[in-house]
């Protein structure tokens, strides 16, 4: 799961649920994602979980200055599709 948030271009995003695809086949594991991402950020300050965002193309609390350091810019407070790195 590590190396799936790593490989996320710069100035690209996914969602939890397109990781756990790419991990699993499916997104049941989303949930498992969204933990394995918060104990990373923990241990790991360059991690870049700022890339990955919810199904609504939101991002998590204090990732807007993450996301704009790597000119993504958001509209209605979510992250437009093109970005997504599919």
């Amino acid at each position: 799961m590590v190396d799936e948030v790593n490989n996320i271009s710069k100035s690209k995003v996914l969602t939890y649920g397109d990781i756990s695809i790419k991990i699993n086949g499916n997104k049941d594991s989303s949930q498992a994602v969204v933990q394995a991402i918060k104990s990373e950020t923990r241990s790991n300050s360059k991690f870049p979980w700022w890339r990955v965002v919810f199904a609504t193309m939101k991002p998590k609390k204090g990732a807007e200055k993450h996301l704009k350091n790597e000119v993504i810019y958001m509209h209605d407070q979510k992250v437009p599709n093109q970005f997504l790195n599919r």
